[in-house]
């Protein structure tokens, strides 16, 4: 049995992505500009596609390290209880 370890996000991402790359192919075939204004316009657009991918990896990171710390206050708060209530028994 294999394991997935891929995330929603990264799914979100690699669509995005995909789509990014099949969009411009389609306006490559329809442009109705010279080779040079779209050499510029392809440049300007991957700067703004990698400018909006770096700030979703960022925002995914963000959210996956506040869910981290979530789980470990919550499993640290499960710890103290469970002493509590050994320390409670025992008495």
């Amino acid at each position: 049995m294999s394991e997935n370890n891929a995330t929603p996000i990264s799914g979100y991402l690699t669509a995005a992505a995909i789509g990014a790359l099949v969009g411009a192919g389609v306006a490559l075939l329809y442009a109705p500009c010279s080779g040079r204004e779209t050499r510029k316009l392809l440049a300007d657009r991957s700067r703004d596609l990698k400018d909006r991918a770096g700030s979703a990896i960022d925002s995914a990171r963000q959210f996956i390290s506040n869910r981290k710390d979530d789980v470990t206050e919550a499993f640290e708060k499960g710890k103290e209880t469970a002493r509590a209530e050994l320390a409670h028994s025992d008495t």
